[in-house]
């Protein structure tokens, strides 16, 4: 080949080089040099497009969507939530609720994934939030009417592999323990009679009922015709009572027994009984146990 024609191949090479698309048929891939995907999966000519295959995989919705708005919110019931996830848009719950229910939410997710923060509110204004760093947030706060309470989830950043970030939601409502018509009867002081067994008691957290000795019935010799058995009687899947008798100064002359809804003690006039003392052993349930009384000889 003469000089002068290789001079004029390079020449070509060099143009077809620097030109695509004028001087070379399709080749599938719009060149390394605007393009970060070197692979030959990329049909994209445009030279000014970075890259046409570089689009994210888009955030999958959980069943829970669409809740992206407090209008479109989803309501809830108490308990566990798993496998929801967090994408752009903020997710919203709706909690029924009555005055003075205790509301918990608590998110646990990675970290690592992304940023989830949380915040409970009613219609119209914020009742408390949760903006940590770590895997897990969570609020408490007390519903101030019967009505609703509206949770809102949202990503404050992506930062994992994956779009968005998957969490797991844990929602308790817990009722506020009803003081009974009896109440206060919370000291050995305060003592009010033992009651004639029509009516609902209530022990609340952190409380305690006390009630005076009955008097008993006497025959002609001035004794007591029988032992009188005092009983409490609740629900064993709300939790466990204590019953004790007690003598002058809240000393302890019997403890109760019974079966699983029930406790007992036998009052006899020689004891020197002045008062019951019902107190909470074990709360499963709602906050306090509901319980009735009675007397029998």
């Amino acid at each position: 080949m003469k000089r002068e024609h290789l001079w004029v191949v390079c020449l070509a090479c060099l143009l077809a080089w620097a030109l695509p698309g004028c001087l070379v048929p399709d080749r599938g891939d719009d060149d390394a040099r605007d393009d970060d995907d070197t692979g030959s999966d990329d049909d994209d000519m445009t030279p000014s497009d970075d890259d046409d295959d570089a689009t994210e995989e888009p955030c999958p919705p959980d069943s829970y969507e669409p809740n992206d708005s407090q209008e479109a919110a989803a309501l809830l019931a108490p308990g566990l939530y798993p496998d929801l996830r967090q994408c752009s848009e903020p997710d919203w719950y709706q909690v029924a609720v009555g005055a003075g229910d205790e509301v918990s939410v608590t998110l646990a997710f990675d970290h690592a994934e992304g940023d989830i923060d949380l915040d409970v509110r009613t219609d119209t204004d914020k009742l408390g939030d949760s903006d940590s760093t770590g895997d897990e947030e969570s609020v408490t706060v007390t519903a101030p009417s019967d009505g609703a309470l509206f949770v809102r989830v949202y990503l404050y950043e992506d930062t994992g592999s994956e779009p968005g970030n998957p969490y797991t939601l844990t929602l308790t409502v817990d009722s506020p323990c009803v003081a009974d018509a009896l109440e206060p009867n919370d000291s050995l002081a305060s003592a009010v009679a033992w009651p004639s067994g029509s009516e609902t008691l209530t022990v609340c957290p952190g409380s305690s009922d006390y009630y005076l000795v009955p008097a008993f019935q006497l025959d002609s010799n001035g004794e007591p015709t029988h032992p009188q058995h005092l009983s409490v009687h609740f629900s064993a899947s709300e939790g466990d009572l204590n019953l004790e008798l007690l003598g002058e100064n809240g000393v302890v002359i019997e403890v109760g027994t019974g079966s699983s809804d029930s406790e007992w003690v036998n009052h006899e006039l020689k004891s020197g009984a002045v008062a019951v003392h019902v107190s909470l052993a074990e709360d499963l349930g709602a906050p306090g146990i509901e319980y009735s009384t009675n007397i029998s000889n």
